[in-house]
C-alpha cells in the first residue's frame, strides 16, 4: 500500500506540471477516492491537503530547477559570447588588442619656443630618362 501510494504521489507530481489547476483538482479527487477515502470525511480532506502540498511542492521544485537551467545556460550564453568577442578582438586588432594609434615624433615645446620647417623637392633627370624626385625636410626652433 505504501508503495502504490508512493508511485501514485511521484506520477501525481509529473502530472501536475503539465494541467490546469481544475484538471489537477479531478486528479486529486480521484487521488483520494481510489486510495479510499470518502468524500466529505476528515480523512478525505486531509488527503486532498496533502496531495494539494505535494503538488505545490513538487511545481515549486520544477520551476526552480528550470530558473536554475535557464540562468546557467544565459551564463554560458555569456561565456560564449565573451570568447566570441575576445576572438573578433584577437583577429582584427581591436578592443584589448588594438595598437595605440601612432602619433608623430615632435619635440616638445615650451611656452617660449618656436618651430620651423621647411620642406626641399628636388628633381633629377638621369641619363636613361628616369626622373629622380628627392624630398628633405629640416626643422629648427628657436626660443625667444
Amino acid at each position: 500500500m505504501l508503495k502504490r501510494f508512493a508511485i501514485l504521489v511521484l506520477a501525481s507530481w509529473l502530472a501536475s506540471a503539465c494541467v490546469s489547476p481544475e484538471e489537477q483538482q479531478a486528479a486529486n479527487v480521484q487521488r483520494c477516492s481510489d486510495f479510499g477515502f470518502t468524500m466529505g470525511t476528515m480523512a478525505f480532506a486531509n488527503c486532498m491537503i496533502s496531495t494539494a502540498t505535494q503538488s505545490d511542492t513538487q511545481q515549486a521544485a520544477i520551476l526552480s530547477q528550470r530558473t536554475a537551467r535557464d540562468a546557467e545556460e544565459a551564463r554560458a550564453r555569456q561565456a560564449r559570447d565573451r570568447a566570441d568577442q575576445d576572438a573578433w578582438d584577437r583577429r582584427t586588432g581591436q578592443g584589448i588588442y588594438a595598437t595605440p594609434s601612432a602619433t608623430p615624433n615632435q619635440p616638445t615645446r615650451s611656452d617660449h619656443s618656436k618651430s620651423e620647417c621647411h620642406k626641399d623637392e628636388n628633381t633629377t633627370t638621369l641619363p636613361d630618362g628616369t626622373v629622380r624626385m628627392t624630398s628633405n625636410e629640416h626643422c629648427s626652433s628657436s626660443s625667444f
